[in-house]
Order: structure tokens, then sequence, then C-alpha cells
């Protein structure tokens, strides 16, 4: 079986811009779906893996409800291409994932709350993303063939994110943006048995 790459382009947003391409996707694209998700990131703590150089990607997540156990393979920075693996489980069983894994050893996690609005315009999914009471940030990409040509998709979705206006990060940027979220708005989660608890980073 030939896994899926996902090729996805990150940028911040402010306010002021998020609004306005808000507005003209609106207008001019198709709401695909509206995301409430909670997410659960172990590979921050996960020895060599941690923010910077990751190459696994490792978590948990929630959306809309839907529990799902999810591993992407390769390069965490602001433009990347990685083998996505998810694995969906039943409604409700969220506090079961993090119990196992809790159990077998995945004891701290990042923990993080995000509201999205994720549009279909010109083939690519444009995605809107709120960190609540915090920022904005875009997230554009297209699920490829491993065997596709992964230069072209890329740039396919550079040329579209150019005639939006839309100014990606660099790899620095989308670390430091990482850390300006843990230290501001994620929170550690960790893993003790019968009770499962989180608290500010800062």
């Amino acid at each position: 079986m030939i896994a899926d790459f996902e090729i996805e382009l990150r940028g911040r947003l402010t306010d002021e811009k998020f609004l306005n391409i808000k507005d003209f996707l609106d207008k001019n694209a198709k709401l695909k779906a509206e995301k409430n998700r909670v997410f659960y990131d172990y590979s921050t703590f996960i020895p060599g893996e941690g923010l910077r150089g990751r190459t696994k990607d490792f978590r948990v997540r929630e959306t809309n409800g839907q529990p799902e156990v999810i591993l992407k393979l390769g390069n965490w920075q602001g433009s990347d291409r990685r083998e996505e693996i998810s694995v969906l489980t039943e409604k409700n069983s969220t506090e079961k994932l993090l119990k196992i894994f809790g159990e077998m050893g995945f004891t701290k996690a990042i923990k993080g709350i995000r509201h999205t609005l994720a549009y279909d315009y010109k083939e690519i999914e444009i995605a809107l993303v709120e960190v609540p009471g915090h920022s904005f940030y875009f997230e554009a990409e297209i699920v490829a063939p491993a065997d596709s040509n992964h230069d072209k998709v890329h740039q396919q979705i550079q040329n579209i994110l150019d005639e939006l206006g839309l100014e990606t990060f660099s790899e620095d940027g989308f670390h430091d943006y990482i850390d300006q979220l843990n230290a501001e708005t994620n929170e550690v989660y960790e893993y003790k048995k019968d009770t499962l608890t989180s608290q500010n980073i800062a």
C-alpha cells in the first residue's frame, strides 16, 4: 500500500488579514468543514524528537467529538511534506486513548485547542486556524500520493498563496511561533493513573 503524503504550507495571520481572507474565501471558495479540535502532542517530550528537528509527529486528537490517533512522518516546519497515518476510534474514547498511551510510557504531551474553518479553493484546502484568545494562522495543503511529484504540488500551493497575498513561515519563524504558543496558550498534559490533568506551561 502506498501511503498518502500531506504537502502543506503555513503562515501567520494578523487579525486584519484573517478577516480579509475569510471574507474572500466566504465569497469565492467552498466551506468544507468547521472544526473544533483538542490535540495532545506527545512528540515534544519524546527523546530525539522535541520541536526543532522533529521527524515523527505523534498525537491524539479529537475533532468535533471524533477521536483519532495520528502519526506524521517527516520534518515538521513552516512548509513540509509528510506521510500521514491516522486511525479513527469510537466516539467518547479520547480518555481511553490517553490512558493506553500513558500506561505505555507516553505520560506528557502538549495540549492545545484550535478552531478551524477549512475551504476548498482551486483544488487546495486552505484552513484558517484560530488559537482561541491568542492568534490566527493558515494552513494550505494538498494530500498527494507518495509517488507523485511533490515539488510540483508544493509550487502549485505556493502559486495560490502568492495570488492571495499570504506569506509563509520561514523554518525558524514557524518554530518561534510554536514556542510562543507553548509559552502563552498551550498547556502541558500529564498522565497520572486514573487522573487526566493539565497545567499551564509557563
